[in-house]
């Protein structure tokens, strides 16, 4: 079975994760933690965050099977990972996760390790799997 993850602050991670689990027929789920990253202030805070690697309760809908595909959307934030993504990913593991980042510019450092990466760079959300 096909899982998809996403966190989304602007909702753009959302579209593609959504994309992901129709071409799959799998199952969406979002990954909450309880944080406002709303308006700039929320952007600010959030690059500074994931700087700092700060520490954030992450909450899945699912429980995560060893066996299933697992694809893992989100935003870029300062070259790297979301608080609540990096959480998600140490506690699933890299090589088990089918990673899809986005960003308008910059590129995601840290890509060693994964099952796989599908980058997506610009205003666009329109992926194939």
């Amino acid at each position: 079975m096909t899982r998809v993850y996403y966190f989304s602050r602007t909702g753009d991670c959302e579209t593609i994760a959504k994309s992901i689990a129709e071409q799959t027929q799998g199952s969406i789920s979002r990954l909450t933690d309880n944080q406002d990253w709303s308006g700039m202030a929320g952007f600010l805070k959030g690059g500074a965050a994931s700087l700092k690697r700060m520490i954030v309760d992450v909450n899945f809908e699912v429980p995560i099977p060893n066996n299933d595909t697992i694809y893992l959307c989100f935003p870029v934030w300062a070259g790297t990972f979301p608080p609540a993504v990096r959480i998600f990913i140490e506690k699933v593991g890299r090589e088990n996760i089918i990673l899809v980042p986005k960003s308008l510019r910059s590129r995601l450092k840290e890509t060693e390790g994964f099952k796989q990466i599908i980058e997506i760079v610009g205003k666009t959300t329109d992926i194939k799997v």
